[in-house]
This record gives structure tokens, C-alpha cells and sequence, in this order.
């Protein structure tokens, strides 16, 4: 879509918002054990920080109901364990959002802030981005609070490149819920907490620009339904959990990624399992381990060869 002059103000309405944001439950350990945590997103002494037995890790939320929509298991977004949320502060002061149904933070407990800067920014944006200079394309999958989009809107004006932000999202959040946060107050920009405003306030499926170096466009959609129409060359994936939502971490999402990336672009996730990693091999993707945020051992970045 053709992006439009950033207004500042007035909301879009939005869609009623579905009880399961596309990024909810995540980073729950780094190799092939759905039962036993490499990244504890709750306190010390919470249950979902031991070794778990298969029952008692469904009885706290680590295996989603699940609806087999012809040769695929897609996740079911209305139990009502993902309906209340909480707001939170995490281990660097910023916020994030708590699901006591279910026990679970959508960020890390040791840093909302932290991690995304960490994953996304420090080894996706700076190693493809801010290196190469001109004109970049970034695609995230899972949009949820909008962080990842906020930092990014803030590292681009601190360098040269030109952006084009594309957000996929099937369930978005109350923007009254949203505009809580306090990820802009961390920014060295005033015009952080306006700008934040103003990407959860644009319409759905419009693009808007934000300043001379960024724009942004939203869409409402899976990324199974998504139809890619630019060559990306950075992937946010920032989805569910495998355990979770494991319909997202599969060969057929990895070479759908693989094939509207140009080469040598690059996807960075902050999961680092050993079934996820094999995928992205055997779509054509080059596996690099970086040192993970507090709290996790790695992560993974993948390349396009």
C-alpha cells in the first residue's frame, strides 16, 4: 500500500481484538525439550522454572488447544486462560504484559527492553542494516506490542539507511492497552511516546511514514496468508513458541520467508531450538548462534545463502 503523511492524534478503529496476540507465549527453552526452560519469563520459585512432566506442563498452559484444519494443526486463539491481561514491569524497568491464566510474560521478566534490543536491533538491524547503509526492507512476524517496530523507528534516525517496515499481525491488541506502555519513555527521541502512538493508532493494511527514514505497514493477516511483494532483506521472527504454536516454526513458513528474502538477507529469532534450526537448514538458510540477552544462551540468526 502507498504510505501516507504521519498525522498525529486521532485513532483508527480497530477490529475487536481476538484474546491471543501472535506473540504471546515464546522463548520457553533453546533446545529440543518443550518441558524444561532456557529463559525463565517468571519469577524465581514460579512452577514453569522446574522440569515439568508432559501433564503438568499442559496443566500450565506450555500446549495450546489446537483445531486440525485440513493437513494442519492450527492453534486455538479463545481459551479463556489468554483473555486478562496484566501490565508488568520487567527486570530493566520496562513494561510488558502478564497472562495469569497461563503464567506468562510476553517479554523476557529480565528485560522487555533488553531482549528486543539485544535479538532484534544489536544482531538483526545492526548486522544487515545500519552495516550496508541505503534503502532496507524489514518484515516482522508478529507485530504484538510494537516494540520491535518502536526500536527500530528509533534506530533508523540515528543512521542513514531508509526504511520499509512491513508488520504482519492477525490479532491486534486495544490500542488503549497498548498506549500504557512505557517503552517510549526509554528513547532519546521526545517524539518516541507520539510515534508510538501513532503506529498503534494508523489504520490496518495503510501505510504511514514516520519521519523521512521510516515507514510502516500493518497487516491483519497470518503469515500462512500472507503475500509477500517486496524482497526482504531482514525477518523479525517473533512469533509463538514451538510449543505453542508449532504450525509457525515448519519447513512450509521457513522457505515461504526464505523465498521473499533477496540473498544474503537475514532472519534473526530469539529461539534457538534444535527442530527450528534443522527447518531453516533445510530450507537453504546458513545457522550463526549469537550470545543470547540475559537469561538465554543463544539465539538464532539465519542467512540466506
Amino acid at each position: 500500500a502507498a504510505c501516507e503523511p504521519l498525522t498525529l492524534g486521532g485513532h483508527s478503529p480497530l477490529d475487536p481484538p481476538l484474546p491471543f496476540p501472535n506473540r504471546t507465549v515464546k522463548r520457553r527453552r533453546a533446545d529440543d525439550s518443550a518441558y524444561f526452560m532456557c529463559e525463565s519469563r517468571s519469577p524465581p520459585g514460579s512452577p514453569i522454572n522446574k522440569a515439568l512432566t508432559a501433564p503438568a506442563a499442559r496443566a500450565l498452559c506450555f500446549v495450546s488447544p489446537t483445531l486440525l484444519v485440513g493437513r494442519r494443526r492450527v492453534t486455538v486463539m479463545n481459551d479463556p486462560r489468554f483473555v486478562t491481561r496484566e501490565l508488568v514491569v520487567t527486570g530493566d524497568g520496562s513494561h510488558s504484559l502478564y497472562l495469569p491464566g497461563c503464567d506468562e510474560h510476553y517479554h523476557s521478566v529480565h528485560g522487555a527492553l533488553r531482549e528486543s534490543r539485544h535479538v532484534f536491533i544489536r544482531h538483526g538491524y545492526d548486522h544487515v542494516i545500519a552495516a550496508a547503509g541505503g534503502r532496507g526492507r524489514i518484515l516482522e512476524v508478529g507485530f504484538g506490542t510494537g516494540l520491535n517496530a518502536l526500536l527500530t523507528w528509533e534506530r533508523t534516525n540515528q543512521g542513514s539507511a531508509d526504511i520499509e517496515y512491513t508488520a504482519v499481525e492477525p490479532f491486534p491488541l486495544a490500542v488503549e492497552l497498548l498506549l500504557r506502555l512505557n517503552y517510549a519513555d526509554s528513547l532519546a527521541t521526545p517524539l518516541g511516546g507520539r510515534v508510538f502512538a501513532a503506529m498503534h493508532g494508523c489504520a490496518w493494511g495503510t501505510g504511514v511514514r514516520l519521519g523521512d527514514r521510516f515507514s510502516l505497514a500493518k497487516l491483519q493477516t497470518r503469515i500462512e496468508d500472507f503475500s509477500p511483494g517486496d524482497s526482504y532483506d531482514l525477518v523479525y521472527f517473533d512469533a509463538f513458541s514451538p510449543p505453542v504454536q508449532p504450525e509457525l516454526w515448519t519447513l512450509e513458513i521457513f522457505d515461504k520467508l526464505h523465498r521473499c528474502m533477496r540473498r544474503g538477507g537475514v532472519l534473526v529469532t530469539y529461539c534457538a531450538k534444535g527442530a527450528v534450526k534443522r527447518n531453516l537448514r533445510a530450507v537453504g538458510f546458513a545457522i550463526e548462534h549469537p550470545p543470547g540477552p540475559p537469561g538465554k544462551r543463544e539465539i538464532t540468526r539465519a542467512r540466506k545463502r
